[in-house]
């Protein structure tokens, strides 16, 4: 019988045998998902005008929503992490 990660894809979680992030790991990764957010958000707003390049602000469009599920992932390894 073949064991579970065999299908490719893990029926139970497996524990990490890397360390828990730290404070400073966690505050670089934070403003990192700040910056690619706010830099899509402006991006989307200024190519995201009628008469703007199409290509930019689809491009635009998908760094914020990246931005945004980094950022929304960051938050809750923040709230996760060890004290």
């Amino acid at each position: 019988m073949a064991k579970d990660r065999d299908y490719g894809i893990a029926l139970l979680p497996e524990r990490s045998h890397q360390p828990p992030l730290t404070r400073a790991q966690l505050r670089g990764r934070t403003v990192g998902a700040g910056l690619t957010f706010l830099g899509g958000l402006f991006a989307a707003v200024y190519w995201g005008q009628p008469g703007g390049n199409r290509l930019a602000a689809i491009v635009a469009a998908l760094v914020l929503v990246v931005g945004l599920c980094w950022v929304i992932v960051t938050i809750l390894q923040n709230v996760k992490a060890p004290e």
